[in-house]
């Protein structure tokens, strides 16, 4: 989406410090909802409520369900709450609980109450669920109707749910009980005969997700089977349905929070317009805890100092040895998050086959590596023992490096941790720690047998 152009962001402000709040008003009135967000991420704390208090709540509940998530709710945060109980109320179910969960909680209940009763209801009962779930996410809006029924009574119905329903491809099926039976496609169900049950029409294998399932993996089931919207059930029961749109959000944001943590920032939450001070609250806490790990590289090196004094030359090429392996654990990592992001199973299996994948490339990645870094040393010092010393060491750094690249990532998703947490820096103190102890391990056993 393109950002507002600067003369336009620039006149706004003009306008808003000479008080002509029409002039503002005409100008946001012939505008797209998503380009009133990106102006308002744009504008300054004060700007942005200022521009708010020109728009209808409906128009107002459009552009915050497109504004950067900081951006939305720190306008909730500062509005009137009486204001705030009203453009939530316009919003879908689903976009208001994600703005009431970013709030203080106490005002998220305050907000809540205010509400008129059924939006309220529809915002508590998804507040009801995890966070991050497939329930917390999902639409009420849907299009379901009865088995029992005829095809020109489903046509019927559907005229009475169109104006309120989100996606209307797909026409699910559900038993007296609200259980999801099936679903139809419109095409099948203009083109049966009238008086034809729509028991006979439906599919009955449908692709559905729990409520209490992480939103990831049901956003990777919409991608999985080409859908535009895939159903969720609490206990069998039809509770909602979560949309394609939804779906791309969910990766959008994993993928962002995956890239920061590979940062060393945390959840993805940090966008440019977030201000330095929320940053560094979140920069600077992580980046004292690597500093105290880091320590951990020198208190592994220490023990050699007399073999790095005998053989200064070590200590040339232990960046060398540092950077390979840590580059080689970075590939075999992200191949393991890649596959762990896409559904697979943190299984013994799936662990048996990363070992033995990780273990053949280590073996052949170390060997031709090893040989290569031990023929550069000896041509550069004319020393057969610190060749052999960094050749050997280099291979042996290579093979841990893909096991740990390989394997870490499995292990902790299957302790329920992100393996996100384990890249960038802490992929980097891992491997340099590793990758030093080997090497000046094995550079001290050579220097003993030579001797």
């Amino acid at each position: 989406m393109p950002e507002p152009r600067p003369e336009l962001v620039d006149d706004i402000r003009q306008r808003l410090e000479a008080n002509d709040l029409e002039g503002v008003r005409v100008w946001v009135r012939g505008m797209h909802p998503a380009d009133i967000a990106d102006l308002l991420e744009e504008l300054e704390e004060p700007e942005r409520l200022a521009v708010m208090a020109l728009l209808d709540d409906a128009t107002a509940g459009e552009v915050l369900d497109e504004t950067a998530d900081d951006v939305s709710t720190e306008v909730i945060e500062n509005l009137d709450d009486e204001r705030a109980a009203d453009i939530l109320e316009e919003m879908r179910a689903d976009d208001a609980a994600e703005i009431l969960t970013e709030i203080p909680e106490d005002q998220a209940q305050e907000l809540i109450q205010l509400m008129e009763r059924e939006p309220a209801a529809e915002v508590r009962e998804l507040l009801d669920y995890p966070e991050d779930s497939a329930g917390r996410l999902m639409s009420r809006e849907f299009v379901a109707v009865e088995q029992d029924l005829t095809a020109q009574q489903a046509i019927e119905r559907l005229r009475e749910l169109h104006p309120s329903a989100e996606m209307v491809y797909y026409v699910y099926v559900v038993d007296a009980a609200g259980r999801l039976t099936g679903v139809l496609s419109l095409r099948d169900l203009i083109t049966s005969r009238p008086e034809r049950p729509v028991a006979d029409i439906m599919l009955r294998e449908v692709q559905s997700v729990e409520a209490a399932t992480d939103q990831e993996e049901a956003a990777n089931a919409i991608a999985k089977y080409d859908l535009l919207a895939v159903p969720v059930v609490d206990e069998g029961r039809l509770v909602g349905i979560l949309t394609v749109d939804d779906a791309i959000d969910v990766i959008t944001d994993e993928a962002t929070e995956d890239i920061q943590k590979m940062g060393g920032i945390g959840a993805g939450d940090e966008v440019i317009e977030t201000p330095a001070w929320r940053a560094l609250r979140k920069r600077l806490p992580w980046m004292l805890l690597i500093l105290g790990l880091y320590l951990l590289v020198p208190a592994g090196i220490a023990p050699f100092q007399v073999v790095i004094a005998q053989v200064a030359l070590l200590a040339v090429f232990m960046p060398v040895i540092s950077a390979i392996g840590g580059n080689v654990g970075s590939q075999a990592l992200a191949v393991t998050i890649r596959a762990l992001a896409a559904s697979e199973r943190p299984s013994l299996w799936l662990f048996l086959r990363v070992a033995k994948k990780e273990l053949l490339l280590g073996l052949v990645q170390g060997v031709a590596l090893g040989g290569a870094l031990a023929l550069i040393g000896w041509l550069w010092t004319r020393n057969g023992f610190l060749a052999a010393a960094i050749g050997v060491g280099l291979g042996v750094n290579v093979l841990v490096a893909c096991l740990l690249g390989g394997i870490i990532p499995v292990v902790l998703r299957r302790m329920g941790r992100d393996p996100a947490m384990l890249t960038g820096p802490v992929m980097t103190l891992v491997m340099d720690f590793f990758g030093f102890v080997i090497f000046l391990s094995i550079a001290a056993r050579l220097l003993h047998l030579l001797a």
